[in-house]
């Protein structure tokens, strides 16, 4: 059972400081024991199984048209996620939504943002959900929400979360630096999670899926969704976007270096 929320969908990029504050509160919840976690995803290293899920979905883009530097621009993302992985310093877990694209939001009449899709919820990395708010390919998804944001107000984004984390933590600030710099990394992963989605779905969707999570063939789907994530799946594969994106996670690293 779920509360109704009465909102609107929020207007980027002025309600991303209502949806970074959603965030931290949700990030800020206290861990329960291990035990205590199911039926929630609870894997041992979050990370590891992100490299592992984007890989087996990356078998689908030799089934897919690409330029060569499309082809580059992701072989390359794809080989510094693998890199990524020989990192110790792992970033704090947390409750985190897996799904906080800003169409899964509504704004209230408060300004307060509710997260109203819940259903992929797990114990993993914070920065899945910066990400998955922020990144181009979940802007411009929704059509309701439809923004491009400037690299500039995605650092002052994260910034405020990660200043809202460390008030509602008691100003732990040394977890919220071990937070910021992972960010580029973990962004680089759901940017890479999001892209080699668009290729399993170009590649499979005329297909029946029984998977969960993956009933997104056409015949269930109407007409007008099926066009929609197809011209939204090529354009996020697109040369162009791909480097757009590739280039802003650079800008986000060096920032919070």
């Amino acid at each position: 059972m779920v509360e109704e929320v009465i909102g609107r969908p929020p207007v980027l990029p002025a309600d991303l400081d209502a949806i970074m504050a959603t965030l931290a509160a949700i990030h800020a919840l206290d861990l329960p024991d291990r035990p205590a976690r199911r039926p929630l995803p609870d894997l041992a290293d979050p990370l590891r199984a992100m490299h592992d899920e984007v890989s087996g979905q990356a078998r689908y883009l030799s089934q897919v048209e690409l330029s060569p530097g499309s082809e580059n621009l992701l072989q390359s993302g794809l080989s510094a996620l693998a890199k990524s992985l020989h990192r110790h310093d792992r970033p704090p877990v947390s409750l985190i939504t897996f799904d906080a694209h800003p169409g899964n939001f509504l704004i209230d009449e408060s300004g307060k943002a509710w997260m109203v899709d819940l259903e992929k919820a797990r114990y993993s990395h914070a920065g899945f959900d910066l990400a998955h708010a922020t990144l181009y390919t979940s802007t411009t998804w929704d059509l309701r929400t439809h923004a491009v944001l400037e690299a500039a107000s995605v650092i002052e984004a994260y910034r405020q979360w990660a200043a809202y984390l460390a008030d509602l933590r008691g100003g732990e600030s040394a977890s919220v630096l071990a937070h910021l710099s992972w960010q580029a990394d973990l962004r680089r992963a759901m940017w890479l999670w999001s892209s080699t989605w668009c290729a399993k779905w170009l590649a499979t969707a005329a297909q029946n899926h029984t998977g969960h999570y993956e009933n997104w063939d056409r015949n269930n789907n109407a007409d007008t969704l099926n066009r929609h994530v197809e011209e939204r799946a090529r354009h996020y594969l697109s040369q162009q976007v791909l480097q757009q994106v590739s280039d802003e996670i650079q800008l986000i690293g060096d920032a919070f270096r």
